[in-house]
């Protein structure tokens, strides 16, 4: 509540939406919201672009989904609802192993 949601609307949706996948639970928790939300610090402390910014979401996805399915790629791309082979091509170019 004491962030000042600088963005806009679409922030505080994208924020959400990255809540309720990451955290495959009805209500999200401070764990599974952006540190921009959590730290206490201002938005201008933590900018990053927004292809950093996504590449940090994909590679957390990534290791939710290994580590829930015990490093298994294959059962990870299932979990995340992706073809196998763009799943490891997705782990290569954010140098996931």
């Amino acid at each position: 509540m004491a962030y000042h949601w600088p963005g806009n609307v679409r922030e505080l949706a994208n924020v959400i939406e990255r809540a309720v996948v990451l955290g495959l639970m009805p209500a999200p928790n401070s764990s599974e919201l952006p540190v921009s939300l959590t730290a206490g610090g201002s938005a201008a402390d933590q900018r990053v672009s927004y292809r950093d910014g996504m590449n940090a979401a994909r590679m957390d996805l990534i290791q939710r989904a290994l580590t829930k399915t015990h490093g298994n790629r294959a059962a990870a791309a299932r979990l995340l609802q992706l073809e196998t082979k763009y799943f490891l091509k997705l782990m290569k170019s954010l140098s996931i192993e």
